[in-house]
């Protein structure tokens, strides 16, 4: 009986499949016992730090293709089930017109009880494909233990080491797993379950440049552990992938990770704070005689604060009186985070008094964002801060050559004191800034972006702005700047 081939969808997938369209399916071979063949894996990482969303596709000597879901940068699909034989495989991006362009095309041969462990990384216009096959292992439950292997995938000068303790031991207790060179994967490991904590060396040497936080492992399955660098804020050059057969790529960043944050000041003044002339001084911890940014102006950003991570009091001063504008707001930093803190004046009409009046009172109050760590030279994420109150939200629009606004696929609406991102392709775009009022709409205020390869991932910024035709404006910033 010949071998025909169907869509098949592992019992693992089911439910992350029903959501997707037929290019998240996999092939699989049918037909009677005597003619069936063995099925391998296949898994793809994308470690191309300036890459889109990449895209895997597979297909067979009968023109069967199975495009897989994008995967962004330092993530991976699950492990998806193919009949075992020769594959066309293409890896592409998608562009704004929802055209796949392929970067790289070859072979895959896909052997019987085998992961097919596919690895994107360098330049994503130049890129590099490692292909690991690796046999696929599945402990038995009564062994209690879990299959694990290592990839050192950090390009430094020289070897790593790498280690492990029991959540309860230090570094002193660990137990060397192995030296790894840049692409190198271990040979197949075994380790007991339980939590362990993970930590990486220079090859010999025995100062720590890495340590996960505790890891508990409850699941006797094959795990892909991954070092690679951090792209986050914290000093440690490391960033640990755990690699799961049914959920992908989880980052674990070093316990101690540092934090970085910059302030931006969008206040406006009113008249019910006289002694706000504009600019602001920024003191964490209590008011002392420096503080961590001194003088910030209206509609600017700071230079970025390294700071350790934890729970921080904030108070804001204007700086020729010294009047306190806001007094012990809490600013959360997790780990490796980087974030962006914006201040804003919030008025409100209320009644406090029961004379059926409303009074005005003002406060100040602010507005946290992470800012992406993307490096994507084809697209980018374009976060958008709307500090406008005269309306309940605005609606922001992208416009390309051959669009109008009517027409324009890009657009994104932003409520008051809020942050909503979408990513574009590199392109030119007319932005329009636009706010209902009564039964028409009003374009409060438009400019021309231009995105290329240079651009990064970026902030755009409405507020008020008297010395405007309109009344308001909207500015562009980078979403991470230098310490």
């Amino acid at each position: 009986m010949a071998i025909m081939f169907k869509r098949y969808i592992p019992v693992k997938q089911k439910l992350f499949a029903l959501t997707l369209t037929l290019t998240a399916l996999a092939l699989s071979a049918c037909g009677s016992s005597d003619d069936e063949k063995g099925v391998g894996h296949v898994q793809f990482y994308n470690l191309s730090e300036n890459s889109p969303s990449l895209y895997l596709t597979l297909e067979n000597s009968d023109e069967e293709e199975v495009t897989h879901s994008g995967v962004d940068y330092t993530k991976s699909t699950a492990r998806f089930d193919y009949e075992q034989t020769a594959y066309d495989m293409l890896i592409s991006w998608r562009d704004e017109d929802n055209d796949l362009n392929t970067i790289h095309e070859t072979s895959l041969n896909i052997a019987a009880d085998t992961v097919e462990f596919i690895v994107v990384t360098n330049d994503v216009l130049s890129p590099e494909i490692l292909t690991y096959s690796i046999p696929a292992e599945d402990p038995e439950t009564e062994d209690e233990i879990f299959n694990a292997r290592f990839l050192n995938m950090h390009n430094m000068a020289s070897s790593i080491d790498i280690y492990l303790s029991k959540d309860d031991e230090t570094f002193n207790e660990a137990e060397l797993v192995g030296s790894y060179a840049y692409t190198e994967l271990s040979q197949s490991l075994n380790f007991d379950l339980n939590s362990y904590v993970f930590y990486v060396t220079s090859a010999g040497e025995d100062t720590v440049l890495y340590q996960s936080e505790a890891i508990s492992f409850a699941y006797t399955t094959q795990y892909f552990f991954v070092i690679r660098p951090n792209t986050g804020a914290g000093n440690s050059a490391f960033t640990l992938d755990l690699i799961t057969t049914s959920s992908g790529a989880q980052a674990f960043i070093d316990s101690e990770s540092e934090s970085q944050f910059k302030v931006y000041n969008a206040i406006n003044h009113h008249e019910l704070m006289p002694d706000f002339t504009g600019s602001i001084d920024f003191h964490l911890n209590g008011v002392d005689d420096t503080p961590e940014v001194a003088a910030l102006s209206r509609s600017e950003f700071s230079s970025s604060h390294e700071m350790p991570f934890g729970d921080y009091s904030i108070d804001l001063l204007a700086p020729e009186s010294e009047t306190s504008l806001l007094k012990n707001h809490l600013l959360s930093l997790t780990p490796n985070s980087n974030k962006s803190v914006f201040f804003y004046l919030v008025e409100k009409e209320e009644d406090e008094d029961g004379d059926g009046e409303d009074e005005i009172s003002v406060h100040l109050s602010s507005l946290v964002v992470d800012n992406t760590a993307t490096a994507s030279i084809l697209n980018h994420n374009i976060n958008i801060v709307n500090f406008v109150d005269d309306f309940s939200s605005i609606e922001f629009y992208f416009v390309r050559q051959n669009e109008t606004i009517s027409s324009a696929e890009n657009t994104l609406v932003s409520p008051y004191a809020s942050s909503q991102a979408l990513y574009l392709m590199n392109n030119t775009y007319s932005v329009y800034a636009i706010a209902e009022e009564d039964s028409g709409e009003l374009i409060l205020a438009s400019f021309d972006l231009t995105l290329n390869e240079e651009s990064g991932d970026l902030f755009l910024i409405m507020e008020e702005n008297p010395l405007s035709a309109t009344g308001y404006s909207m500015t562009v910033e980078a979403q991470k700047s230098e310490l």
